[in-house]
């Protein structure tokens, strides 16, 4: 495999990172749940605001990081097991959060 630099790995993994949709689907859902309904945008709008901030952030250091050849060989060699834990873990909460939502109505 052709080695890259950092920047190019960064130019290249962060716009990819951040125009994900499933990184804002999951932010949004985590904010739904985490907050009360916000009626008020004087309140949301920097609660919105820091919550993108956080994302943008984020995004930065975990590409910046993993472009790194040190720290990309390490995930590559765990990322299976990082993988498989994660997908348990969302699993879990999963099946958590529907048997706490009770039996679905059909009308």
């Amino acid at each position: 495999r052709a080695a890259i630099d950092t920047m190019t790995a960064f130019g290249s993994g962060y716009p990819t990172g951040i125009v994900s949709p499933q990184a804002g689907l999951f932010f949004a859902s985590a904010l739904t749940n985490i907050l009360p309904p916000l009626h008020d945008w004087p309140l949301a709008t920097p609660i919105v605001a820091i919550a993108a901030g956080v994302t943008l952030a984020w995004y930065a250091v975990v590409t910046l990081l993993l472009a790194t050849p040190p720290a990309r060989k390490w995930y590559e060699r765990r990322r299976p097991a990082i993988e498989r834990t994660l997908g348990l873990i969302l699993l879990v909460a999963a099946i958590r959060m529907a048997a706490a939502a009770g039996p679905i109505a059909v009308p």
